[in-house]
């Protein structure tokens, strides 16, 4: 696909829109094939994570995310309708129900509210920091 125009600085680089322009007009997204979350040599869709979450009563929001340790372990970041009384147990069976094991989330991060860009998804790359600065770890 090509772009001319007033199509080219809305395509530019920026943080929460990953797209590069080349010199021939060109457009190329990037960091999508990134949220792709691989364990185990298994593919982890984020989406698949969250669908998995929907009908879950204690969770308001949440997102799934990629942590580094020895390859890739999913990640998610949960915004609790009751913060005090948030059951990780209960969670954590309701996951397993309904996930394969290699796609069921290993760390948890619960937060107030998501991360999220201008377009409203939520900023995974911002989730990861944050659960490494709970961790006391750096990215």
């Amino acid at each position: 696909m090509t772009l001319s125009g007033r199509f080219f600085a809305a395509a530019r680089r920026q943080p929460d829109k990953p797209a590069l322009v080349a010199e021939a007009g060109y457009l190329f997204f990037l960091g999508r094939s990134k949220e792709v979350i691989v364990t185990g040599g298994i593919n982890v869709i984020p989406a698949d994570v969250e669908l998995a979450l929907v009908d879950d009563p204690q969770l308001v929001e949440a997102a799934a995310f990629a942590v580094p340790r020895l390859g890739e372990v999913a990640g998610l970041a949960c915004v609790s309708a009751r913060p005090e009384e948030f059951d990780l147990r209960r969670l954590r069976r309701h996951v397993g129900r309904r996930l394969a094991n290699d796609q069921q989330p290993r760390k948890f991060l619960a937060l107030p509210a998501l991360p999220r860009n201008a377009m409203g998804k939520p900023r995974r790359h911002v989730l990861l920091d944050l659960y490494l600065a709970a961790e006391g770890q750096s990215a």
